[in-house]
């Protein structure tokens, strides 16, 4: 039997739950701290945060950011890490690209990725996500730790 997956607007009861799982996103960057701090922001508009439910258990989150006039974001994508794989990732952002579609006037959706998250692009790039819109760049103080490199346009960048 196929599960199913939707997402549901995030509601008051919700936090504690919401909580624990963004700690859980953020964690090595504060956990706890940022979580807290990360939830007020998203819940400001022209955010929506949505809890993804698989089979009616909400099982992470997706929030959606409203940027302009007709480009949406998906800001952050969290799947609990014992069910991942499962096409859980998938089927929540085809549900956003639904809401999307039904507000008016949008006509596309982005997502911001870490070059070295390798499963998070291939499954972006499967969906369809394969238009280059806007890269950061970073010089940094001092020494890094980036090992990987990536040529764009005849330029060498580390990540």
């Amino acid at each position: 039997m196929e599960s199913h997956v939707t997402l549901r607007l995030y509601a008051r009861p919700d936090k504690p739950a919401m909580l624990r799982r963004a700690a859980a996103f953020f964690g090595r960057m504060g956990g706890d701290r940022i979580a807290r701090e990360t939830l007020r922001e998203w819940l400001k508009k022209p955010s929506e945060v949505y809890l993804i439910a698989r089979d009616g258990e909400d099982v992470g989150f997706l929030c959606l950011g409203f940027r302009g006039s007709n480009v949406a974001w998906i800001n952050y994508i969290y799947v609990d890490e014992a069910l991942r794989g499962q096409g859980i990732a998938t089927a929540a952002i085809c549900a956003a690209e639904g809401i999307v579609l039904s507000r008016r006037g949008y006509n596309a959706l982005c997502m911001d990725v870490d070059p070295r998250n390798a499963a998070a692009l291939r499954l972006y790039h499967r969906l369809g996500y394969d238009t280059l819109s806007m890269l950061t760049v970073r010089k940094n103080f001092g020494s890094s730790a980036k090992e990987e490199s990536a040529n764009i346009l005849g330029l060498e960048f580390q990540y």
